[in-house]
């Protein structure tokens, strides 16, 4: 998503974009499938020039609470195309997760994987 200015959100709507007020004065748009491609490449280059253990972890059923099913920016095909420009652009280990960010289980396996990292770092020093 993309915090938009308040001003410019009824434009974006106009335009087509999906726009989700989050609060009154805080309106947030929704990426389009171009822009999360654009995205997934840049993270991907920025992980690729990780010096260290690196692993990319995505939660494939929601990036923020915003894209779960049944919500205003939920869009499994932009999703889709974001995760798979990500796995065909990175050189390091991208981990596809069916689950969505907020869930517990994602928090854990999310904090298992760091400690895994972590350790690995440690132990190799």
């Amino acid at each position: 998503m993309v915090n938009v200015p308040t001003a410019s959100a009824a434009q974006m709507e106009e335009r087509g974009r999906v726009v989700h007020w989050h609060m009154p004065n805080v309106p947030l748009m929704r990426a389009t499938s171009d822009e999360l491609e654009e995205v997934a490449v840049d993270i991907a280059r920025k992980a690729n020039a990780a010096t260290g253990r690196t692993k990319i972890i995505v939660p494939v059923r929601g990036f923020s609470s915003l894209s779960t099913d049944g919500q205003p920016f939920h869009d499994p095909r932009a999703d889709a195309r974001f995760i798979d420009r990500l796995i065909r652009t990175a050189t390091v280990e991208v981990v596809v997760v069916e689950l969505p960010i907020n869930d517990p289980e994602f928090a854990i396996f999310a904090a298992d994987a760091l400690h895994d990292l972590v350790h690995g770092f440690v132990s190799n020093r």
